[in-house]
């Protein structure tokens, strides 16, 4: 029963503050109907490994393949005890969804959380001056090391791949479309920002014009076609920035497809892990688009 209730007590602070996650992500059964397996991935830095290892879950379909193959970012928690603790990640739902589509997909626990744990490089500090460039860096090191690791896997194929992610592994999943991993087809971003004060500042997020100049700067370089999925009612991220987010980044040359939502339940923020029956549509069509 302390489980239980610790469990209980994590998956609500993980709501309050943004991170979305599937009530299933402690269960000890893997989903063998999608070949759910758990492996360490070696972090990259600068071109070569740095000693240290991401526990990441990784679903394929049946077969040797090889599949194309999607990497799945997750959103950030508020506290560091709240991140520390952090389930496994495994977005059991989107994850089915996609492999039934004959993805191959990863989601890495990535630095600073979980059990991979080590240090945060996805902070920003503080909110008068938050460091949103770094902690894109930061993150998108892990990322692009998940992307590395797939690469290497004989069922994968290495030339056809997308990133997707939600609130913070939205922004990351911008930041390595920036970086044009050979291969990538396209990213999603849902919800993507960092710095959301849902409880202070419902909507404003610490100095977004910052977040602004972070998406300009990655449009400059993003070469792939992107969907982002906000919502009306997002309690961290708000139309007013979201709006202006999608604009700075177009207008720097990024190629996107921007779909602002209808309100969704209590916070919009939600609507990846709550509302699959929503996006799922507008990301097959998406894709379908893509050939993918």
């Amino acid at each position: 029963m302390k489980n239980i209730r610790l469990f209980t007590v994590l998956i609500l602070l993980c709501l309050e503050f943004g991170v979305t996650v599937d009530t299933h992500a402690q269960s000890p059964v893997l989903a063998a109907d999608i070949n759910e397996a758990i492996v360490s991935i070696p972090v990259i830095v600068d071109g070569k490994p740095n000693g240290t290892q991401m526990i990441a879950t990784v679903f394929k379909p049946d077969g040797a393949g090889p599949f194309p193959f999607v990497v799945l970012n997750h959103g950030r928690a508020g506290t560091p005890i709240e991140r520390s603790q952090t389930p496994r990640w495994r977005y059991i739902e989107a994850s089915r969804w996609l492999v039934k589509r004959g993805y191959a997909v990863f989601v890495a626990t990535r630095r600073g959380y979980g059990e991979t744990g080590g240090s945060d490089v996805e902070t920003n500090y503080n909110c008068s001056n938050p460091w949103y460039k770094e902690a894109m860096t930061g993150g998108v090191e892990s990322v692009l090391s998940v992307i590395e690791y797939a690469k290497s896997q004989a069922f994968v194929n290495r030339d056809r791949f997308v990133v997707m992610g939600q609130s913070v592994g939205g922004y990351l999943s911008v930041g390595v479309a920036a970086a044009n991993p050979a291969g990538l087809i396209a990213s999603i971003n849902f919800a993507g920002g960092h710095g959301g004060r849902p409880d202070r500042e419902p909507g404003n997020p610490c100095v977004p014009e910052k977040i602004k100049q972070v998406f300009a700067e990655a449009g400059k370089t993003s070469r792939v076609p992107a969907l982002w999925v906000y919502t009306e009612n997002d309690q961290y991220f708000g139309p007013v920035h979201t709006r202006e987010w999608y604009q700075a980044f177009t207008a720097a040359g990024g190629k996107a497809e921007f779909s602002l939502l209808p309100p969704f339940d209590k916070d919009g923020h939600t609507l990846f892990v709550r509302g699959s029956k929503i996006w799922q549509p507008l990301v097959a069509g998406f894709l379908d688009t893509l050939n993918f």
